[in-house]
């Protein structure tokens, strides 16, 4: 049986990169202080901007949607 997680965590990569909204971060940023799972997950997802600024378009374009680095 996999672990159970918030439904809010779907909008923890929108806030690593930045993209969400000043409300919807606020709102979200709230919610961190009182959900263990989406900090969890939020702590996960922390090297995802570097990680992705290290990504050349050519390779994005390469691996395209649902493929893998490996």
């Amino acid at each position: 049986m996999g672990r159970l997680t918030c439904p809010r965590t779907i909008s923890l990569g929108a806030y690593v990169l930045g993209a969400l909204e000043n409300g919807e971060r606020a709102e979200l940023e709230s919610h961190l202080e009182v959900c263990p799972s989406c900090r969890l997950e939020l702590d996960r997802l922390a090297s995802l901007p570097d990680l992705l600024s290290r990504l050349s378009a050519d390779e994005a374009e390469r691996l395209g949607p649902g493929r893998s680095a490996h």
